[in-house]
């Protein structure tokens, strides 16, 4: 069906020309009555007008459509119609793209009837001798001419447009539109010519002159503004780090330069080898595009841009080998194609591809676009630099990973879209356990060598979508976009494979790693980036870190850090002793030393010399006690002066060695107050061993008692 109607396309462009050319002869007889000189350069002059295309709009113009009409009006209809038929015939030689024989043949026969059709005209509103017809005339003799010139010259290259599958109303319309300036643009210098022909005809020939520089002009007006566009492009973005909105940009001024129905660019990703979408414009054509990129190894010619060094012109893609059904570019919808490579500094960054219905639309746009790319390329240049020296300043140089600043600002971000997706967010702090002992065994070089493996294992079992940072020292800080369950999943894979996990430093095989997790989410523990890490810390510290290390645990309201520590003595609270109890008691450990102590007549201590007095040595003491403990030995501030000990144990004698530990600590270090007083205190002790504990409130009452005892012993003492 295609090829009828492209035969029949063929046969009516060569009809139009044969009869165009023997209507032209029928009027030979008339060149005569002209002198050789002035058709010669009346033929010259058409010539080099039609050689002066002036791009307005969608279409290209030419200001040749001027002679025909002055022509008529002051020599008849035989110059009119050659200087056409010369002009259409002679001025493809001098293009560097010429159209097929057929098209031209099509051009002189289609000027050629409109041209004789309006000396017809001109003769009907004019019956006698032009010349000699008078002003107003010969005036309206000529615009009735333009007008049928106008209508039959449109009229049979739409129909041609049509039998060739490429005729649209808006093209059309767009056409007969930027076209009737051009008849505008005319109509006075025809007035002037025919109102000095009857005076010099030498003059009058000259008068014409001026429209051939007008036509320069319009075309470097048009060259000029349109670059002036493009260097504005650059001056705006010349501080634009963001891709997209380069691309976005680019994309947009493209499709103002070249009238393009559609543009699109597309950047290289060089770690996978694919050209992806990053702008098309308007968005609504997405649609004809392969979304998903092409890859290098597919071949298409859009790779043969993108590695290459110049533009690639397909003024027809239905015609064009390289543009097969399978090329991914959207040549069913669009017939012209330009694309044109990003590339600076000997980089490639991608391709910036024009896309017209219409086939042959790009004819003279093209080296706008071309520097547009120039300039696109050396911003897309610049914004990778900076964008590798923010992934420098972003990453950690010691494992590769990303740093706290990073980690901060993504949290936020991660946190703000989950937000509004109603999406789980979970953020976790893992910690490298007893490293500081790992690094005084081994050295600092192999601790790097572990925190480097280990941050290599977290972003490879972090799962997709998460961050990983190194948090400071031995912890890393993780953002994962999922529950709570699936949060825990993921990091028990993950201690479990660092405790497998052996390093390789220096011929040696360093294992026995294990890690601590811990970790909240949103929203079921908290809604602000702050709260969150908070949480996991304290998750972290108090849920795996003090209950034994190498632990998953998951944020609960008992960790928060103000409910195990006592501000004033920064030792523990019972409720931590409750905490650590229970879990205790849960893995099976029910023997338990407990040791009361209280400091001997430290009522005297802040009656003499005040209560602050009194809180600093309560400090002290408490920092004694706690610098005397060992891992794994609890000691929480019971009361007023009263301290508490718990320890996990299995005899009396090793519980009466700690308590004494304890009290001779106390004894052998004076306290000196901030005022220069020194303190000699002394702590009075009850031990028990509990055998058989069964829960925290057990505990409770028989420390009590313990207490009640212990001022009981001190009061009948006293």
């Amino acid at each position: 069906m295609k090829s009828d109607r492209a035969a029949l396309a063929k046969v009516f462009e060569l009809g139009v020309g044969l009869i165009g050319i023997l209507l032209a002869c029928s009027t030979f007889p008339g060149l005569t009555r002209i002198p050789l000189w002035l058709l010669l350069y009346w033929f010259a002059l058409a010539i080099l007008l039609e050689a002066i295309l002036v791009p307005i709009g969608k279409t290209l113009i030419t200001l040749i459509v001027a002679l025909p009409i002055g022509v008529a009006l002051a020599y008849g209809v035989a110059p009119a119609v050659w200087l056409l038929v010369v002009a259409e015939l002679c001025t493809p030689w001098l293009r560097q793209s010429r159209p097929r024989c057929s098209s031209a043949l099509f051009n002189a026969g289609q000027y050629a009837v409109s041209a004789w059709a309006m000396a017809l005209v001109m003769r009907g509103v004019a019956p006698f001798d032009m010349s000699a017809a008078g002003g107003v005339q010969r005036f309206l003799a000529g615009l009735a001419g333009a007008a049928v010139f106008f209508v039959i010259n449109h009229g049979l290259v739409q129909v041609c447009a049509w039998l060739w599958g490429r005729f649209s109303w808006r093209s059309a319309i767009e056409a007969a539109a930027w076209d009737g300036m051009t008849y505008l643009i005319a109509i006075p210098f025809d007035v002037i010519m025919v109102a000095l022909q009857p005076i010099n005809p030498v003059l009058a020939a000259v008068a014409f002159l001026p429209i051939v520089l007008l036509g320069q002009l319009l075309r470097m007006y048009r060259r000029m503004a349109l670059m002036q566009q493009v260097h504005q492009l650059t001056g705006r973005l010349a501080a634009e780090f963001d891709v997209d909105r380069i691309c976005e940009e680019a994309a947009r001024l493209a499709a103002k330069l070249t009238d393009a129905d559609s543009t699109a660019v597309f950047t290289l990703d060089e770690r996978d080898h694919i050209l992806l979408p990053n702008a098309i414009y308007p968005m609504e054509t997405s649609t004809s595009y392969q979304l998903d990129g092409w890859r290098e190894e597919d071949g298409s010619v859009v790779w043969q841009v993108a590695r290459g060094t110049g533009m690639v012109y397909i003024p027809d893609a239905h015609r064009d080998p390289r543009l097969s059904r399978n090329s991914g570019l959207p040549t069913d919808r669009f017939r012209s194609v330009a694309m044109f490579p990003l590339r600076a500094q000997g980089h490639a960054h991608g391709v910036v591809m024009c896309f017209a219905a219409n086939s042959h639309a790009f004819t003279s746009t093209l080296e706008y676009v071309s520097a547009l790319a120039a300039q696109v390329a050396m911003l897309l240049e610049n914004a990778k630099l900076y964008q590798e020296l923010q992934e420098l300043s972003w990453r950690d140089g010691a494992t590769g990973l990303y740093n706290y600043r990073f980690f901060y600002a993504a949290l936020a971000g991660r946190l703000q879209a989950a937000r509004e997706h109603g999406q789980p967010l979970t953020v976790a702090i893992v910690d490298v356990d007893l490293f500081k002992k790992f690094n005084d065994t081994y050295g600092h070089l192999a601790g790097d060598a572990v925190l480097k493996s280990v941050a290599g294992l977290l972003s490879q079992l972090a799962g997709p979508g998460a961050i990983v940072a190194r948090y400071g020292g031995e912890e890393f800080a993780l953002i994962l976009p999922v529950d709570p369950g699936a949060a825990w999943t993921i990091l028990e894979r993950i201690r479990g494979e660092i405790s497998r996990h052996v390093v390789e430093f220096d011929g040696h095989r360093l294992q026995g790693l294990t890690v601590s997790c811990g970790f909240a989410s949103f929203p079921d523990h908290g809604s602000n980036d702050r709260d969150l890490l908070l949480k996991a810390d304290s998750a972290l510290y108090w849920g795996a870190k003090q209950r034994g290390r190498n632990r998953t645990v998951v944020y609960a309201p008992e960790f928060d850090a103000q409910l195990f520590v006592d501000n004033p003595t920064g030792l523990y609270t019972l409720h931590f002793i409750n905490v650590r109890l229970r879990e205790e008691l849960a893995h099976g450990v029910c023997t338990w030393g407990a040791i009361c102590l209280d400091i001997e007549h430290f009522s005297q201590v802040n009656q003499r010399f005040g209560f602050d007095a009194g809180d600093q040595a309560l400090r002290k003491v408490s920092l004694i006690l706690k610098e005397s403990l060992r891992q794994g030995e609890l000691a929480c501030r019971y009361g007023g002066d009263e301290f508490f000990v718990l320890l996990p144990i299995r005899s009396r004698s090793e519980l009466d060695g700690v308590a004494e530990r304890l009290v001779e600590a106390v004894a052998s270090h004076p306290i000196t107050l901030d005022t220069g007083v020194r303190l000699a205190l002394k702590l009075n002790c009850r031990t028990e061993l509990f055998t058989e504990l069964n829960d925290f409130t057990d505990l409770a009452d028989r420390v009590g008692d313990m207490f009640a005892e212990l001022h009981a012993e001190e009061a009948s003492r006293a």
